[in-house]
């Protein structure tokens, strides 16, 4: 059980973080990019790129990009419906030589609920697959907590499980971030997360920057470091959301 040591205190800090979140409500249209809930009869549209390198050892790494897209729907003042298409590919390279090449597309639908105050749960469903046929189901399952610290900071604690349907263990994640708006339109964003199981732990860090072209459209963009699998990773993303508020 020693290698639950490490993660058993950072879910301590993690709880401890919800613990403290206010009740201050969070207003019902909050444009905060891929997180928080949408509210009622919004559209929202999401698309991407993201890229990472991940060293394999001393002769080798390998590099990973892919797009993805994202709808969401407002079912209810507190909850939300979404569908997710992404698409990766992998090489890996041995002394800068390509030596093997995957592709990996991902389907995923889900469900957002708020429960009380600023607190909410999402539960999704992934189908993934590698060259030829389907591959990998999972399930995960996600608390979530955003507190609004006075006027420019949000703070957003994460706690969940995933489940590939092929096997009994489970992987547990968490993620802390803070955003910090000087002012709108820009948002300077701090995450800390990871995850892990028995067998592995992954830790990651990343910062980035929310730019408001209007109140309805925003771009991010993330730059950031971890350790996955005992190996070093650096990466990248830029994202884009739009959304649609229904007619009052």
């Amino acid at each position: 059980m020693k290698y639950f040591e490490r993660e058993k205190l950072i879910l301590v800090f993690i709880f401890s973080c919800f613990a403290i979140v206010a009740k201050s409500q969070i207003p019902e249209y909050v444009f905060s990019g891929g997180k928080g809930l949408i509210g009622k009869g919004v559209i929202q549209s999401d698309f991407g790129l993201s890229t990472a390198r991940n060293e394999l050892d001393t002769t080798g790494f390998s590099l990973q990009y892919g797009p993805y897209v994202s709808f969401k729907y407002g079912v209810g003042k507190n909850t939300h419906i979404s569908f997710n298409y992404s698409f990766s590919r992998t090489s890996q390279f041995i002394s800068d030589v390509v030596q093997k090449s995957n592709v990996s597309p991902s389907y995923t639908v889900g469900v957002a609920q708020g429960l009380f105050n600023n607190w909410s749960i999402r539960s999704n469903l992934s189908f993934s697959s590698i060259n030829p046929t389907w591959s990998n189901t999972s399930w995960q399952n996600q608390i979530i907590a955003e507190y609004p610290v006075g006027e420019r900071f949000t703070w957003q604690n994460n706690l969940g499980s995933s489940w590939n349907l092929n096997s009994i263990q489970p992987t547990f994640n968490y993620l802390s971030g803070l955003t910090y708006t000087i002012p709108r339109p820009f948002d300077l964003i701090l995450e800390f997360y990871g995850n892990f199981n028995r067998d592995v732990q992954n830790y990651f860090t990343n910062v980035g920057t929310g730019i408001y072209f209007s109140k309805n459209l925003m771009t991010e963009i993330y730059l950031g470091y971890g350790l996955q699998a005992g190996q070093t990773s650096a990466f990248g993303s830029i994202n884009f959301y739009y959304r649609l508020l229904p007619a009052k």
